[in-house]
């Protein structure tokens, strides 16, 4: 290509880069990520834990399941997107009554995390991580 052509190319280029980024920025831009450990107890036994810290399950035994309930607030944002991914070896068992959702300034939302625990799961306490990612809308 001969530089004579090159150099449209690159004005054409390089403001259309910018103002891509520029859009991608402002709209869909990543506000807030909250990580919140979770933590079930495999065992014959029931047993409840109402911590608050953290999203516990106590303890439940295989082939059986539980629910938790948190609330969540957004005080910050004229409006915002919401994402919940749980990360870890507890991904597969727990389930979320509302994902990826629009949330107003101020509003309040209940989110059900139910747990279900398969009947095969070894005995002992299993860890995860859920990420609440709060993005602008």
């Amino acid at each position: 290509m001969k530089r004579s052509n090159l150099i449209p190319l690159i004005i054409a280029v390089v403001p259309t880069t910018i103002l891509f980024m520029v859009v991608l920025y402002n709209y869909y831009i990543v506000l807030d990520v909250e990580e919140i450990p979770i933590e079930v107890n495999v065992n014959e036994n029931l047993g409840f834990d109402l911590n608050t810290t953290y999203l516990t399950f106590g303890t439940i035994p295989p082939g059986n399941s539980g629910s938790r309930s948190i609330r969540i607030t957004n005080q910050e944002y004229n409006k915002a997107y919401v994402n919940i991914k749980i990360k870890g070896t507890l991904k597969n068992w727990i389930y979320v009554n509302e994902n990826n959702f629009k949330m107003e300034k101020d509003e309040l939302k209940e989110l059900e995390f139910k747990i279900l625990v398969p009947e095969n799961a070894e005995k002992g306490t299993y860890q995860s991580k859920l990420r609440i990612i709060t993005t602008r809308f």
